[in-house]
């Protein structure tokens, strides 16, 4: 969804409803939890000497979310979102 679409689909009031949300109440990470049944499974049928799993063994990526870059891309997206609703241009973002 483009910001355009974004903007005219949901009110800035609704919008900073969902970053309160999401910075106060999370929604957990699908991946996480999938790494934690995982790890489960694989520490219930592990031998006696084998290391014990974790859930992190189990997820892509990092999962560290201080080292990603994900916070800056949600910072990027939400000064795109507050500028469609200004009126102001938005700069390409250098990479």
């Amino acid at each position: 969804m483009t910001v355009g679409e974004l903007g005219s689909r949901m009110s800035s009031a609704e919008f900073f409803e969902w970053v309160w949300l999401q910075q106060y109440d999370p929604l957990p990470d699908p991946w996480l939890a999938s790494g934690t049944i995982a790890a489960t499974i694989a520490n219930v049928n592990r031998g006696k000497h084998s290391r014990v799993m974790k859930p992190t063994d189990f997820t892509p990526g990092n999962p560290d979310p201080v080292a990603s870059n994900q916070g800056e891309d949600q910072t990027a997206a939400f000064a795109a979102f507050k500028a469609a609703f200004a009126g102001a241009r938005i700069s390409p973002r250098s990479t």
